[in-house]
């Protein structure tokens, strides 16, 4: 029996499967924990019989909209900018090229 490893959806740090972490039962996503996910279980209606079918569900952060996955994001501004992946590869590199771009330096 190994030890995986997951990288937290939101804060991006590395942790291995044998500590208490979130998963969300929605979209799947890996948390480092319920806070850093914002872990949510939704609450029974105040009109629904105790008869009645009702299961709860838990979501995160990204499943609520709170916040957007870096993918997400960049497939959204690669459709507002009307540009493909490879065409802002290239403009990115032409960036470096030139030197205008922070290199974290």
């Amino acid at each position: 029996m190994g030890i995986d490893y997951y990288t937290c959806a939101n804060c991006r740090d590395t942790f291995p499967d044998c500590i208490s972490y979130f998963s969300c039962e929605n979209c799947g996503q890996h948390f480092c924990s319920n806070k850093c996910g914002k872990r949510q279980v939704s609450e029974p209606p105040d009109d629904i019989d105790d008869d009645a079918d009702w299961e709860e569900t838990v979501t995160c952060i990204f499943c609520r909209t709170e916040a957007v996955t870096d993918d997400d994001m960049i497939d959204f501004l690669l459709k507002e900018l009307n540009i493909t992946y490879d065409q802002a590869l290239e403009r990115y590199k032409q960036a470096v090229i030139r030197g205008e771009t922070d290199d974290g330096e």
